[in-house]
């Protein structure tokens, strides 16, 4: 979906994708709260360092404590499928020491925030609606506003205004009189 979305967004070169770590740490919570009920003292000391091994991407042992701890084939292979389902798919958007070191972000609280903020509160309203498209250009043109970049997209849709009506502007074959006119 990620390279979908920025193909579309000319000037964008170069993006990382990370899933958020507090769903991922909500997601390995949901594991640990399939631990047996005769280790169940100890289930907050596994999650620990479960989210330990998580942060600093080390994945196959996360995956190993996991296969160990639980010795019911049942949950295990429950306690595995939760895993492989979220976690083995998605481990190249999971490097959160390194995105830390980075000055990455690790979450999506700002994303989450800035969408509540623009398009809940900006686009959504009594009586608004509309269409995805036309969503998708109010949103377009506040980011330019809000970016300092309004008089730029005029300009060019004057330009661009200009350029289609110039196609279909019947030539001027005869001009002797228009010169002598003026």
């Amino acid at each position: 979906m990620c390279a979908t979305i920025w193909s579309r967004s000319p000037g964008v070169s170069d993006w990382y994708e990370a899933l958020d770590y507090t769903h991922a740490k909500q997601n390995l919570n949901q594991i640990a709260e399939m631990i047996p009920r005769s280790l169940s003292r100890h289930r907050q000391e596994v999650f620990e360092y479960w989210k330990d091994l998580l942060w600093h991407g080390e994945f196959d042992e996360l995956r190993s404590t996991i296969e160990e701890l639980f010795r019911s084939p049942k949950k295990r292979t429950q306690a595995l499928k939760k895993f492989d389902n979220y976690f083995a798919g998605n481990i190249d958007r999971m490097h959160y020491s390194v995105f830390k070191e980075h000055n990455l972000p690790t979450g999506s609280g700002a994303v989450e925030s800035a969408i509540r903020r623009v398009i809940n509160l900006r686009l959504k309203g009594t009586g608004i609606f509309w269409t995805a498209e036309m969503a998708e250009v109010m949103l377009f043109l506040r980011s330019q506003f809000l970016c300092g970049r309004w008089n730029i997209v005029l300009g060019n849709l004057v330009n661009r205004t200009r350029e289609m009506f110039m196609q279909f502007r019947p030539p001027m074959t005869n001009t002797a009189g228009f010169q002598q006119a003026a």
